[in-house]
């Protein structure tokens, strides 16, 4: 029997340890510990992520008016997800932003996703420094 915390060492060499969902409560064998929630729920609408940097990502359902901003194929977490930063810029837009902006956090802290810390940039053609913030 498998109890939570216990560790083993998947086929690949990474350190996995058995933890309980978040989301579900369901058992699972989480992969160097970066996930809190199982892959059932980590494919369903509504779940998020955090990067090692402090990112956080969310996953849209098809019938978010913002649903048309997230990439085909994001990362290795597939259709659907995009930064909670986005997410939270275009809320705050009222529309979806495209390709060509992107959103920057004011004090460098990638998990504060608070309005008033993001600003939107737009991309330019030439690659430089003087981006400015629409």
């Amino acid at each position: 029997m498998v109890n939570v915390g216990d560790t083993q060492k998947s086929l690949r060499g990474n350190h996995q340890e058995w933890r309980l969902c978040s989301t579900c409560g369901c058992g699972f064998w989480s992969t160097n510990g970066k996930f809190d929630i199982c892959f059932s729920c980590f494919n369903s609408p509504g779940a998020t992520y955090q990067d090692k940097r402090g990112a956080r990502y969310i996953k849209l359902n098809p019938s978010d008016p913002y649903y048309a901003m997230t990439p085909r194929n994001f990362l290795c977490f597939g259709v659907g997800w995009t930064s909670v930063a986005r997410y939270t810029m275009a809320q705050k837009l009222g529309r979806c932003l495209d390709e060509s902006e992107y959103v920057r956090h004011i004090n460098k802290n990638l998990s504060d996703n608070n309005p008033a810390n993001l600003v939107l940039f737009k991309r330019t053609i030439c690659p430089s420094n003087d981006n400015e913030p629409i």
